[in-house]
């Protein structure tokens, strides 16, 4: 335990130096959840409690090949959730291989040499990892401080991924005693959402993607943010925006 904590000193001292650093954030983001945990346990516990849960994970079914097939998401219908998805990920040219080529050279190993503890820990873990961007577009935050910050608290006190909602919430805290209170909001609406919403990490999401956004949304329970300037890629128009 003395060596987690040493690490995470080291890797925080990193952060703070190199502010920025995105191989420096995965290194620390990695240290804390050796100490606070992924929530492997409460997401392998959410996938058995429902149908399509279950079968995922008895079948090992990988989200990644789904996700990754841009070409075929580019061809669903427009105003589907994949195709708002490949939207959002081609405007900011954010995919799934990238972060699995950062997490590989920032820690020295592969998601796949990662040490989860059992198969099905495994599998979940790469499930949540996989899914971020997707729950971004679902959930209708952007990819700057304060839509990361929402998507850790939501998903990560949805999923028991301890390490991300303490981080988002050490996150607002230092952002409030800066004087952007605003940090504290989303936080506190990213919680809340997580309980009104129905599980995410169960979905069947190869379904879910070729389903329209709005109804895909419906049956989550989770409404667009507030947006008067929405961004097209999070299709999210501002006349459907919801408050939560």
């Amino acid at each position: 335990m003395l060596t987690k904590w040493k690490r995470l000193a080291m890797t925080f001292n990193a952060v703070r130096k190199s502010e920025g650093d995105v191989h420096a954030g995965i290194r620390f983001f990695d240290a804390m959840s050796d100490i606070l945990g992924r929530g492997e346990g409460t997401m392998i516990g959410l996938m058995r409690a429902s149908e399509s849960g279950r079968r995922a994970l008895e079948e090992q079914r990988s989200l990644f090949d789904p996700i990754t097939n841009r070409d075929r998401l580019r061809n669903l219908p427009k105003g589907t959730l994949g195709r708002a998805y490949v939207g959002f990920a081609d405007a900011r040219e954010i995919y799934p291989e990238q972060f699995e080529e950062l997490l590989t050279e920032a820690i020295g190993r592969s998601s796949d040499d990662t040490e989860h503890g059992s198969s099905d820990a495994h599998f979940v873990h790469d499930r949540y990892r996989h899914l971020h961007d997707v729950w971004h577009v679902v959930l209708g935050y952007d990819t700057d401080e304060d839509g990361e910050l929402g998507i850790l608290a939501c998903m990560g006190r949805q999923n028991g991924y301890r390490a991300h909602y303490f981080a988002a919430f050490v996150q607002a805290c230092v952002g409030a005693i800066r004087g952007n209170l605003n940090r504290l909001r989303v936080f506190g609406r990213g919680w809340r959402r997580a309980r009104r919403a129905e599980c995410m990490i169960s979905q069947d999401w190869e379904t879910l993607l070729e389903l329209p956004l709005e109804e895909v949304r419906t049956r989550l329970n989770v409404y667009p943010l507030p947006n008067a300037d929405a961004d097209p890629a999070l299709g999210l128009p501002a006349s459907e925006a919801v408050a939560m």
